[in-house]
């Protein structure tokens, strides 16, 4: 609309009506908001309407305004039905708005429905802007729906080139739901009917009744006729179940290119109906790629609040809308009988139909997205290194540039086709590096059993110096057959033996002590031998080493030790108070010598926890940086018990009374210390460290020293401890 045009209209004053109305409404104290109380009148606003040109004026007139005499209007609105436009004319600031009715200022909230228009008004409105409410509602209205479709052709621009694409997506295979039924869904069960000698079984692979024996609810076994693993679930105690979500891909022709669409799958069981489960498989993700293999992502998502629909781009969703429930390119199986058509175009130069055609769970977009940075990986597959090539997808394969493939591992060629023969991964490839690097030849079997038990080169450096690498396979073997450990964790153990042995004074270069018959009796053999040496002769073997930690625990008692009313915090005087702490408690703090290091070099500390009211019993151990943060808390046998829970405060609080006596050299120490532990953890993941003994074996040494952390600050921040909590307990001297 024409803004010179609309001011030729004229102007809408209030009529004598109007102003007497006005005149006899008295306006009443009421609330506005939650504190708030202004006059209110029966009626806020006034309307008052024309048609000139075709155009609609609205005015609007405050009965405040009304009741001084003015008759000038608040606001003038301009409605063009034929151009679908609307604008308003701001009379106090004298300026056009476009906004709508619902966002122009007025005193204060007041309803539509109060406000007053004549009969003839009422109907002019209606009629002209074709709504069904009156007055300011009406408008309202009408604006909405131009809003609305204003909105709508603006998204239009961007979705109508994805509707676009998805009109040419293919339908899936008529036998699309059988084959995730039986391929892409890997759990199955038999289900049978309870009773003592149960023989027969519904097999959910088989679709059939199998045979079964010893049939136990929710255990594993395999089926007799299909050979799949399967779980038992008796029917009268199964009820209602259902799948883990699996990722299933579907790779279909596409124009001159290709589409990848992702689906998640799960099957439902109701109780009694196990025969007849429901197969859900939704599609959540699909890629697009040119002939050029240039991918665009698309998923299926909520659009602007505006329904379901497929969306360009990656779901961007928080955790509380299932961010981990909506896995995009996530491993799973991959339909392999549209497969062959793509290998003989746009996937001819991939690998990808080859890697397809070995049946493991992967992400074929993973795979398309990693070729284009690491080409080698179409060489691998095609070359017979599957194995190899399912490890370098993950990131841990180091190729160098080479026109020869073995060169370019780090190999030659008759290294290369053992590795082939073998279907070996990246840990084979490291021994075979390793036998090229010294100029030996392992046998395959040996490589073979270590890479099955994850052991590198380096977990054997300890006693290659006097065993061949057959010699430890075989011995290693031999002691898994005695004790039942993973020989990962028997190696810690030889290794650990072998230091002990050492501080005995054994000669460990001769095989009866370096190779003992039993090595988790010998081991435990050694540490009792250990246990029972002299405290004194001990401490001084570690003061050799480490002599100023004496010194440094005599400095800090001042400082840091601390106690209330259940508590206290203690220093130790000298090393064999640590040795003692460590027997007493039966924890790794009284061989290692880390901490003694540690201690040396001011990174961290040793303190005991003891209840106040049993000052000389062990309770716990501390390992604390010079700003007070703790690394670790142990009791007895390396464990941190439900007990220490009651303890956590009396941490915080100690923290906080010891940082007054803090020095700035303190708080420079405690800013190393706290790197040096940084780069410790990032270490420890990188070689994928584990505890090896204890309630924690098996988990990663990283994660447990990381979760043992209380640092300062957080502490602090967490329990919300004020100056006068840190001053609830008093700082005792040596």
């Amino acid at each position: 609309m024409k803004k010179t045009r609309l001011k030729k209209l004229g102007h809408l004053y209030a009529t004598d009506e109007m102003l007497c109305m006005a005149e006899q409404d008295i306006p009443e104290n009421k609330k506005i908001g939650w504190q708030r109380v202004e006059p209110v009148f029966q009626r806020e606003v006034y309307l008052q309407s024309k048609i000139c040109d075709g155009i609609l004026v609205v005015a609007i007139y405050l009965t405040r305004d009304l009741r001084l005499g003015s008759k000038k209007p608040l606001y003038e609105i301009f409605i063009d039905k034929s151009k679908r436009e609307y604008l308003t004319w701001d009379t106090v600031k004298g300026k056009w708005r476009t906004a709508c009715v619902e966002a122009l200022e007025f005193p204060h909230y007041y309803s539509y429905s109060c406000a007053y228009l004549t009969p003839e008004d009422k109907i002019r409105l209606t009629e002209y802007l074709g709504v069904t409410q009156e007055g300011m509602e009406g408008i309202c209205q009408y604006q909405q729906s131009i809003l609305e479709e204003r909105l709508e052709n603006r998204y239009k621009k961007e979705t109508s080139l994805w509707e676009a694409a998805m009109k040419l997506v293919p339908n899936v295979p008529k036998d699309w739901l059988r084959w995730v039924n039986r391929h892409g869904l890997k759990e199955n069960f038999i289900f049978y009917d309870y009773s003592k000698n149960v023989k027969e079984g519904f097999c959910t692979w088989c679709e059939k009744t199998v045979p079964v024996k010893k049939a136990r609810h929710n255990t594993y076994g395999t089926c007799t006729c299909c050979g799949h693993r399967i779980q038992y679930k008796a029917k009268g105690k199964a009820g209602r179940l259902c799948t883990k979500k699996e990722q299933v891909y579907l790779p279909q022709k596409y124009g001159d290119g290709l589409i990848i669409r992702q689906f998640t799958a799960q099957r439902f069981y109701q109780k009694g109906e196990y025969e007849t489960p429901e197969i859900m498989c939704n599609e959540t993700g699909r890629v697009i790629y040119d002939k050029d293999l240039m991918g665009t992502q698309y998923y299926y998502g909520k659009y602007k609040q505006r329904g379901y629909r497929w969306i360009k781009g990656y779901p961007n969703y928080s955790f509380f809308y299932g961010y981990y429930d909506y896995k995009l390119n996530h491993a799973g199986a991959v339909y392999r009988r549209t497969v062959p058509a793509l290998s003989r175009h746009i996937l001819n130069r991939t690998g990808l139909p080859q890697l397809i055609s070995i049946g493991y769970k992967i992400s074929p977009n993973d795979y398309l997205s990693d070729l284009a940075e690491a080409p080698y990986l179409e060489r691998f597959i095609k070359a017979g290194l599957k194995h190899l090539t399912l490890d370098a997808l993950k990131g841990r394969i180091e190729v160098s540039e080479s026109h020869s493939l073995a060169k370019s591992l780090g190999i030659d060629g008759n290294r290369l086709g053992r590795l082939r023969n073998n279907d070996g991964g990246e840990l084979f490839l490291i021994w075979m590096r390793y036998e090229k690097k010294k100029r030996k030849n392992i046998v395959d079997s040996v490589i073979c059993y270590f890479e099955e038990q994850n052991i590198r080169p380096e977990n054997i450096k300890f006693i290659q110096d006097r065993m061949s690498e057959l010699r430890i396979c075989n011995y290693l073997k031999r002691q898994y057959a005695l004790t039942n450990r993973p020989p990962l964790e028997l190696l810690s153990t030889w290794q650990d033996y072998l230091n002990m042995s050492k501080r005995l004074k054994r000669d460990i270069t001769l095989e009866i002590f370096y190779k003992p018959k039993n090595l988790v009796e010998s081991h435990d053999e050694v540490l009792q031998l250990c246990e029972d040496k002299n405290i004194t002769l001990q401490a001084v073997d570690i003061a050799k080493v480490y002599p100023d930690v004496d010194a440094i625990c005599e400095s800090i008692k001042e400082k840091y030790e601390y106690r209330d009313q259940k508590y206290v915090l203690l220093i130790p005087n000298r090393i064999e108070d640590i040795i003692q702490e460590g027997r007493a408690l039966r924890h790794c703090i009284r061989f290692s010598d880390d901490y003694y290091e540690r201690i040396q070099r001011r990174e961290s500390y040793i303190a005991f926890l003891r209840k106040a009211d049993q000052p000389e019993k062990s309770f716990y151990t501390l390992e604390f940086e010079p700003d007070g943060t703790v690394r670790q808390k142990r009791t007895s046998g390396d464990r941190q018990n439900v007990d220490f829970n009651q303890a956590v405060s009396f941490i915080k609080k100690w923290q906080k009374a010891i940082q007054p006596r803090l020095t700035e050299e303190d708080y420079r120490l405690a800013k190393v210390s706290a790197s040096l532990r940084v780069e410790e953890f990032k270490e420890l993941r990188k070689k994928n460290a584990k505890v090896w003994h204890g309630h924690l074996a098996g988990m990663p040494l990283a994660d447990v020293l990381e979760a043992d952390l209380m640092e300062v600050s957080l502490c602090m921040e967490d329990a919300g401890v004020t100056e006068a909590d840190g001053q609830n307990g008093e700082l005792v001297a040596a």
